[in-house]
């Protein structure tokens, strides 16, 4: 899980300028500074997670970003961390399922807190429709097919609408 969790850190580093790029066309132009900010917070924090609990991980995870991330992107990160790692602690056992289940909880966390449905050009854009395709994919493809039916439903959710 560190692993996973320090590159994911390492790409949000890494893509500070072109985050900062796209959120200056649609936003406010400081999603790429407080995602590099919130993932060096993450890495300067990940030795005090509890590692060999993949839900407490999670938990931990959502208060550091709710914490670092600036505007509506630290509560709305931190919900969809919180809800997913107590979804996954209510299972008991962290399979394809139950992450699809905890992924789709908390596209719902994260649309309760701020309104936003797919289609409101929101994080949930993407989210939503990989958390859906992967939670019905779950036994009928292998779980790799799976991962790459869900990437490709976010893909195409954020597509721009044909007109």
């Amino acid at each position: 899980m560190k692993l996973a969790i320090e590159a994911a850190c390492r790409a949000l580093i890494d893509a500070e300028g072109e985050l900062t790029e796209m959120d200056r066309v649609t936003g406010d132009g400081d999603l790429g500074t407080s995602m590099e900010r919130a993932a060096k917070a993450v890495q300067g924090a990940i030795d005090a997670y509890p590692l060999d609990d993949v839900p407490a991980t999670l938990k931990a995870l959502g208060h550091t970003l709710r914490h670092e991330l600036g505007g509506s992107s630290g509560p709305l990160y931190g919900v969809l961390f919180l809800r997913c790692g107590s979804v996954l602690a209510s299972f008991g056992v962290t399979g394809l399922a139950q992450w699809a289940e905890a992924l789709d909880k908390g596209c719902v966390a994260i649309s309760e807190l701020g309104g936003a449905k797919p289609g409101d050009r929101t994080m949930l854009d993407a989210l939503d429709p990989f958390a859906k395709t992967l939670k019905k994919s779950v036994g009928d493809k292998t779980p790799h097919d799976a991962l790459v039916a869900a990437v490709e439903a976010a893909e195409r959710g954020v597509e721009p609408p044909l007109k």
